[in-house]
């Protein structure tokens, strides 16, 4: 088993509201935190599975319209983060 610190995120990406954060080389966003007091919105693409029209399959389209709640957290691997919301923090590997 890795040692955690091998394994948890290590930096850090503070929104600003207006651009999105847009990764690449390898490099993924592996959680997003809403430190926000109200549910914010993201719009995501990396590794995301949605249903269409008849199986799940990898949607490599932008998702839109994700809901975090106020002190939530939301993992994956994602390549594109974007909020209309300030203060979002971002984790990357």
């Amino acid at each position: 088993m890795a040692h955690p610190a091998a394994a948890l995120p290590k930096n850090i990406h503070i929104l600003n509201g207006s651009n999105d954060l847009a990764m690449s080389s390898g490099r993924y966003v592996m959680a997003i935190y809403n430190p926000t007091a109200g549910q914010i919105t993201v719009d995501l693409t990396g590794a995301i599975t949605t249903y269409q029209t008849d199986a799940y399959k990898q949607n490599d389209s932008e998702v839109t319209g994700i809901p975090i709640p106020a002190g939530g957290t939301i993992y994956g691997r994602f390549t594109n983060v974007g909020c209309a919301t300030a203060n979002v923090i971002c984790y990357t590997n």
